[in-house]
């Protein structure tokens, strides 16, 4: 049996006589039908010669202008049919589901009329109910249906397009590309990805068609999942990076979803989870490799690591002199410089105040020291970022030990003098008391005693006692020591100041 007749076809045969009932009858349905049958006798098949023929007259409704007003379809239409003549036909239009039944102006061959979504709209020749055109739907939007609710990268996947209202022109389907444009990928009720990328994930719509118009489904979201990948670490800024600038890095990496990240110094954890990492004024002990981890539900990947460098001014020079900064004439000495800087620093030597370097380099040797070299040498440590120095004084061992011994002659000479002025003041003073008792006791008392006195005093003169010989000679010794004393003592700085 030919499939355009399955389920319309209804044979009913009383012996000689048979009937053939065609349900829903089609315009293609019209031609010439003939009786076959088969004998019991000899099992043949035999055909009648002569048929029926059956002319199928059906009315067309043809669509003049559509217009959709707030999801309602405004038509204008018109019936056609084979028939002829026409003029002399009336017409039944009629709207379904709502009634069955004939609207007014049969007379009238165009109709104009508003149709909500669902609805269909026939028309036929009055009287004559199997030339009823095929129904003519007001679309309703379709609906978009998926295999899977979560998808993953790599799966198979298809979407549905189910339309609830026949269609004359079939389904077609659009990927949005922007705002409003959307481009069409395929035709057909069904679209079928064997192997989804990431590449895939967009919205999808399903559109339907026919002589009122069409209509498009919501859009459906095509989100592919997959675990993070080419993940990379950002600078910024990208150039050289100097001490208290702000520095920001960056974890970047396409994941679906969004991936959560672990940032790490070397091998040691840093506490953030966010997408950056900044640093709002970066010190030099910031300096090391840097990288981070994005992870999601799905899995996880590492960045290579980026060497932050940090540059900074040289630190304060520290200058040192080997073997002292006490020189020796005619020996040598070396003046090393140093300072913490990146990039390094280069050095530049200054003595005293001169304006222009007369050595450059770390280490300045002196060689064969002489008095001239003395003086405040500076160091001066420079790199890109700036500039610092430092001084030291320089002096000639022997020049220094010569004033040094000059200052102590002078000292000691000034002690001698007040010391031996000193001395002479006593010296004079005592000389001056002795003479006063010799004077008292040379003066006669009496006449009767005058003789005896001298001779007692010419005695004690020439033999003195004991007593006042030891008195006398105690006082004088110890006068003449002090005396020597001072005069050594004057002696010895002088020679001290000559040596």
């Amino acid at each position: 049996m030919d499939p355009q007749y399955s389920g319309r076809l209804d044979q009913n045969c009383q012996g000689n006589f048979c009937t053939l009932s065609i349900k829903k009858l089609r315009e293609s349905d019209q031609g010439t039908y003939k009786l076959r049958f088969i004998t019991n006798v000899d099992g043949g098949e035999y055909t009648l010669k002569t048929g029926v023929t059956l002319d199928v007259t059906a009315a067309r409704v043809q669509v003049i202008k559509t217009e959709e007003i707030d999801s309602y379809t405004f038509a204008s239409l018109s019936c056609h049919t084979s028939c002829s003549p026409a003029a002399s036909l009336s017409w039944c239009w009629k709207r379904k589901p709502q009634n069955d039944d004939c609207l007014t102006h049969h007379w009238r061959k165009e109709e104009k009329i508003y149709l909500r979504p669902g609805e269909n709209i026939t028309c036929a020749v009055e009287g004559y109910p199997l030339s009823a055109s095929p129904p003519l739907y007001a679309l309703e939007a379709p609906r978009v249906l998926s295999t899977k609710d979560e998808i993953m990268e790599g799966d198979s996947l298809t979407l549905t397009c189910r339309a609830d209202t026949p269609t004359s022109s079939g389904h077609r389907w659009c990927k949005k590309t922007g705002t409003s444009y959307c481009e069409v990928m395929s035709y057909g009720e069904y679209l079928v990805f064997s192997s989804i990328q990431s590449s895939d994930s967009a919205v999808y719509c399903c559109v339907v068609e026919n002589d009122l118009g069409q209509k498009m489904s919501q859009p459906f979201v095509n989100d592919v999942k997959y675990a993070p990948r080419s993940c990379s670490l950002l600078v910024d800024p990208i150039k050289e990076i100097e001490e208290g600038n702000q520095v920001t890095l960056t974890c970047s990496c396409d994941a679906n979803p969004a991936a959560r990240f672990t940032w790490y110094k070397g091998q040691t954890r840093l506490g953030s989870s966010e997408r950056n990492y900044v640093f709002n004024s970066i010190r030099p002990e910031d300096c090391g490799s840097f990288y981070c981890k994005a992870y999601n539900k799905y899995g996880d990947v590492t960045s290579d690591p980026v060497f932050i460098n940090v540059q900074y001014v040289p630190r304060l020079p520290s200058i040192s002199a080997i073997p002292s900064s006490n020189v020796r004439k005619g020996s040598s000495v070396n003046l090393t410089c140093s300072s913490d800087a990146n990039p390094a620093a280069s050095y530049f030597w200054f003595k005293d105040n001169e304006e222009t370097p007369n050595s450059t380099g770390a280490v300045l040797n002196i060689i064969n020291f002489q008095i001239h070299n003395e003086g405040t040498y500076h160091c001066e440590a420079r790199n890109i970022r700036g500039s610092q120095n430092a001084t030291l004084l320089v002096q000639a061992e022997n020049f220094r030990s010569w004033s040094q011994g000059a200052a102590v002659a002078v000292r000691c000479a000034t002690v001698g003098i007040m010391l031996i002025l000193l001395s002479v003041t006593v010296l004079l003073f005592w000389k001056k008391t002795t003479s006063k008792g010799r004077m008292h006791l040379s003066q006669p008392n009496t006449s009767e005693d005058s003789s005896r006195d001298q001779l007692e005093e010419l005695v004690a003169f020439s033999d003195p006692s004991p007593i006042h010989a030891n008195v006398t000679n105690d006082k004088t010794d110890q006068d003449e020591n002090e005396y020597e004393s001072v005069v050594d003592t004057v002696i010895k700085c002088g020679g001290q100041a000559s040596g």
